[in-house]
């Protein structure tokens, strides 16, 4: 449903919102007669997603979680875009989970004591520069 830095993971996607936003310069405004002048820049897509951890998969939803939050400024993503994908860059704006549940195990197993079970993980991901442009 979305790669992220050309890699695609095994997570569940349980929700992809889109957006868009037109960014004006610092120009725009009223003018003294009252009439809105624009200068427009273009009109930026943005992504929301949710994601969420299947039983068994925890590895995998880590190392997700672990590459979507790297310190990285930029980042190629590709999502669903009205009848076919867009490919752009972006930056992840946020990204949170709740933790559910803390697991545990008196008995070692696998070398773990605990297992930490996390809620969806939400994410945001902003366009780094606009997909449109005025002509």
């Amino acid at each position: 449903m979305f790669t992220y830095d050309g890699q695609s993971y095994d997570v569940k996607v349980t929700k992809v919102k889109r957006s868009f936003a037109k960014l004006s310069t610092d120009k725009s405004g009223r003018l003294q007669s009252g009439e809105m002048f624009i200068d427009l820049i273009g009109v930026f897509y943005n992504y929301s997603i949710s994601v969420n951890c299947e039983l068994g998969k925890e590895a995998e939803y880590d190392r997700f979680w672990e590459d979507i939050s790297a310190p990285k400024p930029f980042v190629s993503v590709s999502f669903p875009y009205n009848q076919t994908e867009l490919n752009f860059d972006a930056y992840v704006t946020t990204g949170d989970q709740d933790l559910i549940r803390i697991l545990k195990n008196p008995k070692t197993v696998l070398g773990k004591l605990t297992r930490n079970i996390w809620g969806p993980t939400t994410l945001n991901f902003t366009a780094k520069k606009p997909q449109r442009r005025p002509l």
